[in-house]
């Protein structure tokens, strides 16, 4: 998965910077998909009320996500690796908390200490990782690196996943729960360490040569502007439906638990094999083409819910959820590191700080939505037009803006270089093959 063409015009310094990051993504898949996936599952199994766990999958990510503005705000830009490091031993203490709630009688308070912690840290950490990241790869290639990066996390994160998954079908007391989580705190703490003897190694590196951070692609605030509100107002259309996804899979659908986990573990497989081309595909201006078209497919995802007939229908679905949603998370981050010409830290921070309000307040509006009266199918159609409503906006005000303007067989032939599935396949032969000199 090594990036060639960075290996070959980054020397030493990327080599260390490249391996290092791919380790470290790995050891972050572990967590997430040991820790994060299975946290409320737990408290599922533990019989929590209802309304706590309400409060558990909506007050944590809020204050997340404040801090996330709020960090890159107060941090000075000469104290970006320490505050990085500083976020990840928050998140590793929430994973800690984590392990030790599932030796409680009185399960709650930790677990809304141990869950603030987490997504305190994880969604203030993520800012400042990518404006690091941003000034130690070339531009030129920051595109092709993090789509690659992003596929091997996604793939790490699937096998976890399903690992977890496999070991808790079986295993569900409160002690199985402790191995899943310790595991993942192991890998986190391994994680941080990886981070803290990269950022000695830039010590190093910038005594012998200054880094500069390159030149970037002039463009006017107007549509970075309307990329931001018309996001944030898509992740609320969004999250309107998903969080009743899995109710409706386990009530309305009636599946078993195998085939709940094969369906969630289904778009990592679509990350891993076409990120690679949504970061080919991403050059110059066209992340905002891949974000509109990303945003249009996953209108109609909702709504094809309603009327597919069978399971593999249902996991070609998921499959194909997963390469748009790799799509508009990476075309979001390009906007912002190669467009925006200062503040990108600041603008970043409250992005993602918006994005992750946006979503709790589209899972409020939906709950609201289930207590009067609409069902799964309504909910799914509401959130479906409420999508689309956004996607054809963004598509007519991108349209009107002169610098982002394009013709129409340019979005075709951003698909195609989306859809070809030549590098990827390239990717898991350099990591099967043997070394050759």
């Amino acid at each position: 998965m090594l990036d060639s063409f960075l290996m070959e015009t980054c020397a030493n310094k990327c080599r260390l910077l490249i391996r290092s990051s791919y380790l470290e993504g790995a050891l972050y898949a572990v967590m997430v998909g040991m820790a994060e996936a299975f946290a409320l599952f737990f408290a599922v199994k533990q019989e929590m009320p209802l309304d706590q766990l309400a409060i558990l999958s909506t007050v944590p990510i809020l204050m997340g996500s404040i801090s996330q503005w709020l960090m890159p705000v107060l941090i000075p830009q000469s104290k970006l690796r320490a505050a990085k490091l500083f976020f990840y031993v928050v998140q590793v203490a929430g994973l800690v908390l984590l392990c030790i709630a599932t030796l409680q009688a009185t399960l709650f308070p930790w677990m809304f200490a141990a869950l603030s912690l987490y997504w305190i840290g994880g969604l203030s950490a993520g800012p400042f990782w990518l404006e690091w990241i941003a000034k130690e790869v070339p531009s030129k290639a920051f595109g092709s690196f993090l789509s690659r990066r992003n596929a091997f996390v996604s793939f790490c994160t699937l096998i976890a996943y399903v690992s977890a998954a496999s070991f808790l079908n079986d295993n569900t007391q409160a002690r199985d729960f402790l191995i899943v989580f310790a595991i993942a705190t192991t890998a986190r703490f391994a994680s941080f360490l990886c981070q803290w003897m990269l950022s000695r190694a830039h010590i190093d590196w910038s005594k012998k040569k200054a880094h500069k951070r390159p030149n970037k692609t002039p463009l006017p605030f107007q549509p970075i502007f309307w990329m931001i509100v018309l996001t944030v107002c898509f992740k609320f259309s969004v999250s309107v439906s998903s969080p009743f996804f899995l109710p409706f899979m386990l009530k309305e659908l009636h599946f078993g638990i195998l085939e709940y986990v094969s369906l969630t573990s289904i778009p990592f497989l679509g990350r891993f094999l076409f990120l690679a081309g949504w970061g080919r595909a991403s050059s110059n201006i066209r992340p905002f083409i891949g974000l509109q078209i990303s945003c249009i497919g996953i209108a109609f995802i909702p709504a094809l819910w309603v009327y597919l007939p069978n399971f593999w229908l249902y996991a070609a679905l998921e499959l194909l959820s997963g390469v748009l949603w790799g799509g508009f998370e990476l075309c979001t981050i390009l906007i912002l590191q190669r467009f925006l010409q200062k503040n990108t830290l600041r603008m970043m921070g409250l992005h993602m700080s918006l994005m992750s309000a946006a979503s709790v307040m589209g899972a409020l509006a939906g709950s609201w939505l289930m207590k009067n009266q609409s069902n799964y199918q309504d909910l799914f159609m509401i959130s479906s037009g409420v999508r689309m409503l956004f996607a054809a906006t963004m598509v007519i005000v991108f349209l009107r803006i002169p610098s982002t303007k394009t013709r129409l067989i340019v979005y075709g032939q951003y698909l195609t270089t989306v859809l070809s599935l030549r590098p990827s396949f390239a990717n898991v032969g350099r990591m099967i093959s043997p070394r050759r000199r």
